[in-house]
């Protein structure tokens, strides 16, 4: 093998054990405040945006009683050496704007975990009860369908 080739796998053993090492920094930092964070009443959210040079990660922690974004941590970044950071300023009402300090990778990434905390807390409509009208013209087509008459069978 040359030398040209094993400098490349070398990188990309490289490379993957990076990655495997940022996966698994991403997972202690969820279980850490999934934990921390174990009270009832609380949802721990995630976003996350993903741009040409930067991406970001948000993870809140709401209060479902009143929608208050009680803890926030934000990693953006463009390697693998990115970290999750205290974000106070974070904390508040949860349909608020992200402040303008932020990038707009992050700003997204938050918009994203709210996204997600509506999408999850959201109850669904009650589908409307049907008129007594249509219940009635509903059964009286059922019955017209049924007193119809049948074709005999031809002679077999």
């Amino acid at each position: 093998m040359r030398p040209i080739g094993i400098l490349l796998l070398v990188g990309f053993a490289v490379m993957i054990a990076a990655n495997w090492g940022q996966q698994l920094y991403y997972l202690r930092t969820v279980n850490r405040l999934a934990n921390g964070e174990q009270r009832p009443g609380r949802i721990l959210v995630s976003g996350r945006a993903s741009g040409r040079l930067r991406g970001a990660v948000a993870l809140l922690i709401v209060r479902q009683a009143d929608d208050v974004v009680e803890h926030a941590l934000v990693m953006e970044g463009t390697t693998v050496f990115a970290r999750f950071r205290e974000r106070p300023e974070l904390a508040g009402p949860a349909g608020e704007e992200p402040p303008e300090a932020l990038s707009k990778a992050a700003r997204t990434a938050v918009a994203n975990a709210v996204a997600h905390y509506r999408r999850m807390t959201t109850r669904p409509e009650p589908e409307p009860e049907p008129d007594a009208r249509s219940e009635a013209s509903s059964e009286a087509r059922s019955e017209a369908r049924s007193e119809a008459p049948t074709e005999a069978a031809g002679p077999s």
